[in-house]
């Protein structure tokens, strides 16, 4: 489990702030709530239960590709490109598929 807004901006450990999040993101995310964007405006990051994934994001094969500020910077900051990320989507889907 993983505060969307961490207890150290406010955030309360209640269901509506809380969200599954793999080791990786949590560690990745740590008490960020927003990030600059490419161009140089702060930026909420994507909060699962107020926000809809397909609409700040797009699935480009095992990468993850941006259609919004929000989806950039979240992208960006909780490192879902990674090369290690990617080749663990492929190596899941494989699995999935078997």
């Amino acid at each position: 489990m993983d505060h969307i807004v961490s207890r150290k901006h406010g955030g309360a450990s209640t269901e509506d702030n809380l969200a599954l999040a793999c080791v990786a993101c949590n560690r990745n995310k740590g008490a960020d709530v927003a990030a600059l964007s490419t161009s140089g405006d702060p930026v909420r990051l994507f909060h699962p239960r107020r926000q809809r994934w397909l609409d700040h994001f797009l699935w480009a094969g095992p990468a993850v590709r941006p259609l919004s500020d929000v989806g950039e910077v979240t992208i960006r900051i909780l490192r879902l490109n990674d090369l290690w990320r990617v080749k663990e989507r492929i190596a899941l889907r494989r699995f999935w598929l078997i």
